[in-house]
């Protein structure tokens, strides 16, 4: 019997800003951002897959553009994958 890693938890979308230049308070600041996905049981899965571990994430995903997005993502790199719950 081949043996598998569960893993529960969130899975949710980081946004990361840079001031572009020195802050100023009390107005507006030119940012870059960046996106990542995360969550502690979604890196685990992610770092697992790498290391050809077999395993299965199993999270909450909302119907939206950040929920399609997170899906992909992991079906691309975590294997098995599947849209276990969504709201």
């Amino acid at each position: 019997m081949k043996s598998s890693i569960i893993c529960v938890g969130a899975t949710l979308v980081d946004e990361i800003y840079f001031s572009q230049s020195p802050m100023v308070l009390e107005t507006s600041n030119p940012a870059k951002g960046t996106m990542r996905f995360g969550g502690v049981m979604a890196n685990v899965a992610r770092h697992l897959a790498a290391l050809k571990i077999p395993n299965t994430l199993i999270t909450a995903l909302g119907d939206d553009a950040y929920g399609n997005e997170i899906y992909h993502h992991f079906k691309a790199s975590v294997s098995p994958y599947d849209r276990t719950l969504e709201n």
